[in-house]
């Protein structure tokens, strides 16, 4: 039987904190995990081709957990050379 997501309990100051390393280290180490780095966005917009809900990943601010403490990634990511 597949699992749901963890319930993650950080409180908001956690969450912020963890959000404000993240963007520290992912500018320090350039990573590339938006939509705009990957092979599956429509060339015509922010949409993703896979048809996955994107607005967070592409719109949204530099972040690894959401307001919830869940992580905020696409599993079907992929480096557009």
């Amino acid at each position: 039987m597949k699992k749901g997501p963890t319930q993650r309990n950080l409180g908001a100051d956690e969450i912020a904190a963890a959000n404000e390393r993240f963007r520290e280290e992912a500018e320090r180490y350039g990573l590339a995990y938006r939509c705009q780095q990957c092979v599956h966005l429509r060339p015509e917009g922010v949409r993703c081709a896979l048809g996955y809900p994107n607005e967070m990943l592409a719109l949204g601010e530099v972040r690894a957990l959401d307001g919830k403490g869940m992580f905020v990634f696409c599993k079907d990511f992929e480096l557009d050379d």
